[in-house]
Order: C-alpha cells, then structure tokens, then sequence
C-alpha cells in the first residue's frame, strides 16, 4: 500500500514537472502590440481580449487601450501572449458617474458589438515569436 501512494505521487510530480512548469515559458510567447482605431481615430480607452483559437493553446491574454490608443498585450500578468492564433475582442464604453457604477449600471458600447464578442468577431490574429504589431481597425 505504501509503494502503491508513492508511485502515484512520482507519477503526479513527473507530470507537473513536464507540463505544469512548461506552458510559462518565455519560448512560449511574444510580445504583441498595437493601435486600437475607430473609423479612423484611435480608441482613448477599453480594453482588449485574446482568445487562443484552432490549435493553440494557453490561457487568454489581455490589454488596457490606452489614452493614445496603443496597447500592450499580456497573459497571466506577464508581457506578451501565446503564440499561436487568436480571436481578438474590442470593448470600449462611454464613461459613467461613480453613482452608475455603484449602481452596477455600465455604459453603452462606444463601438459596434460585433466587436464585443467571441461568438461575431471577425478580428484574428497570427501571433508569432518574436516582436508582434497588430493595429485594430475598427469600423461601423
């Protein structure tokens, strides 16, 4: 009986070893950056969503727009994102007083919900090693 619970737990951390501490590696990203416009004017604000998509793997990444509409993307609160392909979601809403938000009111989508969501985005990108620059053209 003693064996037998040793094996498992060999077992179990010479598969943590092998996969658990592999998919944090930095070969298994890059960097991915960009410019976030809307009918030709960059975006001041929202956020962006990367969902792995087909064969790749790996958890989601994301990225605050910032006020000059550039963003930098990262993934589990390091730079950088899976490599791989990826749909990409846009979210920008108008702003909205503290009351609103105590309220947990939010405010209307600055941009066509197309954009918004896993299901109608028609926004992929490749992402490949090394340094990657997707500028989001986004358009009613």
């Amino acid at each position: 009986m003693y064996r037998r619970g040793f094996s498992k737990l060999l077992l179990s951390l010479t598969v943590f070893a092998v996969f658990g501490c592999s998919s944090g590696s930095s070969l298994d990203r890059a960097a991915l950056t960009g410019t976030v416009t809307f009918d030709g004017k960059p975006l001041d604000r929202g956020m962006i969503g990367l969902l792995p998509t087909g064969d790749t793997r790996g958890p989601q990444g994301s990225a605050a727009i910032k006020s000059d509409g550039t963003y930098e993307v990262q993934t589990a609160g390091k730079p950088g994102t899976v490599i791989g392909t990826h749909k990409v979601v846009v979210q920008c809403r108008e702003t909205i007083s503290q009351q609103e938000a105590r309220d947990m009111k939010v405010g209307r989508s600055l941009i066509p919900a197309k954009y918004t969501s896993y299901d109608t985005t028609p926004l992929t990108v490749e992402v490949t090693p090394g340094e990657n620059v997707f500028d989001i053209k986004l358009e009613k």
